[in-house]
């Protein structure tokens, strides 16, 4: 997909030309840092926001760290100190999609079935065959029009 992307994105803008090609790219991952390639995808995204959506879904968003605090509290009546360790949990923000990618994600965020598009799909079979390509169907994507990278 990133090759797939590298041309049509970088490419153009080295040759001067730019197509009209508009490009939805759900990203599944297990975790935030499995995200492979995220600051090139963003850089280009940002680079084309009107013809590059990236969506990130995670099986595994990250649920926060555990953090050390060490408190010092003062007796106001004795001069003595005590210092007390406390943990608490640093809440981190994904704002992005959690799960598997589903139907309501392809609704939500690719561009709306055309004759001229094409859905490239790549990932385990298993995700592709029960879940993707009956999820775009019901959508209104031809199946004959996505193309699948089965890996080996």
């Amino acid at each position: 997909m990133l090759q797939i992307l590298n041309a049509i994105f970088t490419r153009e803008s080295e040759s001067g030309s730019q197509s009209k090609s508009r490009v939805s790219l759900i990203f599944a991952n297990q975790t935030e840092d499995d995200i492979l390639c995220r600051s090139y995808l963003e850089e280009i995204a940002q680079r084309n926001p009107e013809r590059l959506k990236i969506w990130y879904t995670l099986s595994q968003p990250p649920a926060g760290k555990l953090r050390r605090l060490q408190c010092i509290f003062f007796s106001k009546s004795k001069i003595t100190f005590e210092v007390k360790v406390m943990w608490y949990t640093d809440c981190l923000d994904w704002s992005r999609g959690v799960g598997r990618v589903s139907g309501e994600m392809f609704q939500s965020h690719l561009f709306p079935p055309s004759s001229n598009g094409i859905q490239l799909l790549c990932g385990p079979a298993p995700m592709i065959s029960s879940s993707c390509l009956p999820a775009l169907q019901e959508l209104g994507y031809e199946t004959s029009r996505c193309f699948v990278y089965w890996g080996s």
